[in-house]
């Protein structure tokens, strides 16, 4: 019977006969995606980041309209006065009123106990305004000792640099693990260092896709929102920690049927494309109702969901179209048997990890093995 090889087949041939063009053209395609990733902005969402149709929107539209943005979060400052004598307490709210980026200071609270005093600074801008986080650590700086910042905009601050910090350690650990799982399977140095790149990639993209469409406001009016707004905090650790997840299993169901070609023919072009044809359709098929779900997130009226929703859509149609169809195979073409390259000392070393079971593995004939199969 001649042998008709089917669409993905013909694809994965004709990246391999021109590797070079298309592992440039769809590098270029994910860095330009990736891009506005380098004026990312994350805070954490308040109510006026939230559509209209939620109450405490309407509620901060009322209290702005009628006292101004910054009285719908103002900072206190909270003194203790065993420290910080009343005249300095008073010294030091006007010169947190003669600031430019504070509309008023109240008057001094002073608790029943006398501990503590507490004055509202009330900004002259909302939660979610650039100068946020700057306003905040001036007015920490300005204070003297016995003197504590806090409220709603600090606190918003505090959790957007704490989890700023964060993203880079989760980012580290979670690449390193992953690097060193596919080592051990696939018994390779390129290999698991090229998938970390490249899911990289793909997620750098889809933050890159946030960002112009929520915080540059492109995509406001097709989102449901009225306004452009930063990136939640939350969004990209938790983009990060799914998307590395669900990328390395298509990277791990695509290279074992490359490696496992490559094994049997030698043949690195030709493993390239029986893999990429054994599993494209089942990849793509996944990758099609996870792009799906998370659209339907997209249609949520919270921001923080709305956002999780598009950017985890974004990442997965472009980590199963532009880098499993097209980046992955063609760089796998190029590099030819130096996908496959480990130091003979690191060899010695590492301990062999098989993906898959055979009948040969458990002691059982074949027979038997197919008969627990099918049971199973």
């Amino acid at each position: 019977v001649e042998h008709r090889p089917g669409t993905t087949e013909r694809w994965a041939e004709r990246v391999g006969r021109r590797p070079l063009p298309f592992a440039i053209g769809a590098a270029l395609v994910m860095i330009v995606l990736a891009l506005p990733v380098l004026d990312l902005r994350t805070w954490p969402g308040d109510p006026s980041t939230q559509s209209t149709e939620l109450t405490t929107r309407r509620a901060y539209d009322l209290v702005t309209a009628e006292y101004g943005p910054g009285h719908t979060a103002p900072i206190q400052v909270v003194v203790d006065r065993n420290e910080v004598t009343g005249h300095e307490t008073a010294a030091m709210a006007r010169q947190l009123e003669a600031r430019d980026d504070v509309a008023e200071v109240s008057d001094p609270l002073v608790s029943p106990d006398g501990a503590l005093t507490v004055l509202d600074v009330v900004p002259a801008f909302g939660p979610t305004d650039e100068r946020a986080p700057h306003a905040v650590a001036s007015i920490r700086d300005q204070v003297p000792d016995g003197v504590e910042v806090t409220g709603t905009i600090p606190m918003l601050s505090d959790i957007s640099d704490l989890l700023a910090t964060r993203l880079w350690i989760v980012i580290g650990f979670v690449v390193a693990v992953s690097v060193l799982m596919l080592a051990l399977m696939f018994r390779s140095v390129v290999v698991p260092l090229k998938a970390a790149a490249m899911n990289l990639l793909s997620i750098g993209a889809a933050y890159g896709v946030m960002v112009a469409l929520f915080q540059w406001g492109w995509g406001t009016g097709l989102l449901g929102l009225d306004h452009s707004v930063p990136v939640s905090s939350w969004v990209p650790m938790l983009m990060f920690t799914i998307l590395f997840g669900l990328s390395m299993d298509y990277e791990v169901f695509l290279l074992s049927r490359v490696r496992e070609s490559w094994e049997a023919t030698g043949d690195s072009r030709r493993s390239v494309v029986e893999g990429l044809a054994s599993t494209g359709k089942v990849i793509s098929c996944a990758a099609a109702i996870m792009v799906a779900v998370f659209l339907g997130f997209a249609t949520e009226v919270d921001v923080v969901v709305k956002m999780l929703g598009v950017g985890m859509a974004v990442a997965i149609f472009l980590d199963a179209t532009v880098i499993r169809m097209v980046l992955v195979p063609a760089t796998m073409s190029l590099l030819g048997r130096w996908n496959w390259w480990v130091p003979a000392s690191l060899d010695r070393v590492l301990p062999r990890v098989r993906a898959e079971v055979t009948d040969e593995d458990l002691g059982l004939p074949p027979a038997v093995g197919r008969e627990t199969a099918d049971v199973h």
